[in-house]
């Protein structure tokens, strides 16, 4: 995430620090997700969700993503994410999703 903002620039609302943390609820089998994000302003951002609510937030996020022209976004960062989401697709879905892409 650090790597991120410092592409970004320091437009107030951009988030200029950030963590996101996986844990478990103590004694049952509960996840949770928090994401903690400071921005330029100093404004405080906090989210904590359940996996399918992160799932949809990232899917929202690539969707509107897709939008962006080619050029609008660095080959070196596109690079370091397709990198970062095939382990997480071998992680999930193995060699059975289809063949697509």
């Amino acid at each position: 995430m650090k790597e991120a903002h410092e592409l970004s620039g320091e437009i107030p609302e951009d988030w200029r620090r950030g963590s996101v943390n996986l844990y478990c609820k103590e004694g049952e089998d509960v996840w949770f997700i928090d994401v903690d994000l400071i921005q330029y302003n100093g404004k405080r951002i906090f989210l904590r969700m359940p996996p399918v609510s992160a799932f949809n937030l990232a899917r929202g996020l690539i969707r509107e993503m897709g939008k962006l022209p080619r050029e609008a976004v660095d080959e070196n960062v596109i690079k370091r994410f397709r990198e970062e989401t095939e382990g997480f697709k071998k992680k999930f879905l193995g060699d059975n999703d289809g063949g697509g892409e």
